[in-house]
C-alpha cells in the first residue's frame, strides 16, 4: 500500500532519471505580487532558515513577522524542519476579517431590500 504525497513532492527513495528532489520552494503572495524561490535542501533546514536563504523574500523584513507559515497548506511553526520537496508558503494577514465583511454585506443587502420594498409601496 502506498501513501499519497502532496503534489510536486517526491518520495525520497523514488528517483526520476537517477536524481532525487533535494530542494524546497518558498512562496510569498499578496494582492500585488508573488515571490518564489527554489532552494537546495539540507538536513535540519527550518522554515526560518529557508526564508533567510530566499533573499528576495527575506528582503520583506519586518513585514514577515505578521505572516503565517504553511507547508502544502498545513500551518507550521517557524522552527518546523522542512523535507525535500516541501513548499513553504508565507501567508500575509488578511486585509479584512471575512466574518466581519460577510456580516456587513448582509446588513447592506437588507437595507437595499427594504429600500426597494419601500419604493414599490410608494408607487401604488
Amino acid at each position: 500500500m502506498s501513501t499519497q504525497l502532496p503534489p510536486g513532492t517526491r518520495d525520497e527513495g523514488a528517483s526520476t532519471s537517477g536524481c532525487v528532489a533535494r530542494e524546497v520552494e518558498v512562496i510569498y503572495a499578496d494582492a500585488s505580487r508573488v515571490l518564489r524561490a527554489r532552494l537546495a535542501w539540507h538536513s535540519g533546514m527550518t522554515a526560518t532558515a529557508a526564508i533567510a536563504s530566499a533573499q528576495e523574500v527575506a528582503a520583506l523584513g519586518a513585514a514577515l513577522d505578521a505572516c503565517g507559515l504553511a507547508v502544502w497548506g498545513v500551518r507550521v511553526l517557524p522552527d518546523h524542519a522542512l523535507q525535500p520537496g516541501d513548499r513553504l508558503e508565507i501567508m500575509p494577514p488578511l486585509p479584512n476579517d471575512p466574518k466581519v465583511s460577510r456580516r456587513q454585506r448582509v446588513v447592506d443587502a437588507r437595507a437595499r431590500s427594504r429600500a426597494d420594498a419601500s419604493r414599490t409601496r410608494n408607487r401604488t
